[in-house]
């Protein structure tokens, strides 16, 4: 079974077009989340790791 991780991403600030949220630190992944303006910003968001055939 592989391991599922749980993260957290804190909003950061807003540019023209999207909101941005930063994956918090210290939890072994590293990232920011763009979601744009005018769309509904979900609670959460689930990211499924593919590998490219």
């Amino acid at each position: 079974m592989q391991e599922k991780k749980e993260i957290t991403a804190t909003f950061d600030q807003d540019s023209k077009r999207y909101h941005r949220y930063v994956v918090d630190e210290g939890q072994g992944i590293v990232g920011t989340i763009y979601i744009p303006k005018g769309k509904e910003i979900p609670e959460e968001v689930i990211v499924k790791l593919g590998v490219k055939e």
